[in-house]
């Protein structure tokens, strides 16, 4: 009996190891870094391509806004010397679970900065997927997916597209310059700021030097709606920037909740600056 016991302890032991060899070939065929999902939820997806010979960026991104609905979010640069364009919408908290499905159908833990190709494109753009989940994050990036790939992260922009259909914009930023391009030529003399980028969790701020002495930006900030007359947000923060002589530079204000549409104006130290949201 003891001996029948010991031939069915090796006999155990030997199928664990050939288990875990088979579950180690499949991962080390697959090549990717496993990302455990099980329990958690979907909050944030995120599709964006940049590079090329343009240097434009194009970025989309879906995450829970409350708990009826999700926010998506366009945002598109054609060239690298563009102010972006930002487009969003609301659409129903359910197109998480849909992107999470798919997500889960096709196994893409099992992708997570997996190596996709070999093929390197010069001057080609490079494409991205991030999954946000609860505790964790599964992150693809190349430039180039094969069809049995592709094929199935396709199945994102299809569900995104019939949500779209149906979504409700949100009022955006309203670009008063003639020109979006930046402007490498800065005027003369003179100090521009002005409202470049505007999305639910921030306002970008450029600021045009084109003065010969560097100038000393506050950081200390009020924003003001100016239809009503009252301060939506302020920080009293002692640190400035600094902006050299003939150079540019950007500044991001985190926002605690969505401007409505209206008139409005971001006050640094002694310096305002208005914009419009529509």
């Amino acid at each position: 009996m003891f001996k029948n016991m010991r031939i069915n302890k090796w006999v155990i032991i030997i199928a664990v190891i050939l288990v875990l060899s088979i579950i180690g070939g499949i991962v080390f065929m697959i090549g990717g870094n496993y990302v455990s999902i099980r329990g958690q939820h979907l909050n944030k997806y995120c599709y964006s391509s940049s590079g090329g010979m343009s240097g434009g960026y194009y970025s989309k991104t879906i995450k829970r806004y409350d708990d009826a609905h999700a926010l998506i979010s366009i945002e598109k640069v054609e060239w690298h010397s563009q102010d972006p364009e930002v487009n969003e919408y609301l659409v129903d908290v359910s197109i998480m679970d849909e992107l999470e499905e798919i997500i889960r159908k096709y196994r893409m833990n099992f992708w997570n900065r997996k190596k996709f190709s070999n093929m390197f494109i010069a001057d080609g753009e490079s494409i991205g997927y991030s999954f946000t989940f609860d505790k964790d994050y599964i992150d693809l990036s190349s430039q180039y997916y094969p069809a049995r790939y592709s094929d199935k992260l396709h199945k994102f922009d299809e569900i995104i597209e019939k949500y779209l259909n149906d979504a409700k914009k949100l009022p955006g930023l309203v670009n008063t310059r003639k020109d979006s391009d930046i402007s490498y030529e800065l005027a003369e003399g003179e100090l521009e700021l002005y409202v470049y980028s505007y999305s639910s969790d921030y306002l970008g701020i450029r600021i045009l030097n084109g003065k010969d002495e560097q100038i000393e930006i506050s950081h200390s900030y009020k924003l003001i709606n100016t239809d009503k007359n009252k301060a939506i947000d302020e920080n009293d923060d002692k640190y400035t920037m600094t902006i050299y002589p003939k150079s540019q530079d950007e500044v991001n204000f985190s926002l605690k909740e969505r401007l409505e549409a209206g008139n409005y104006k971001l006050v640094l130290g002694e310096i305002e600056i208005p914009f419009e949201i529509r």
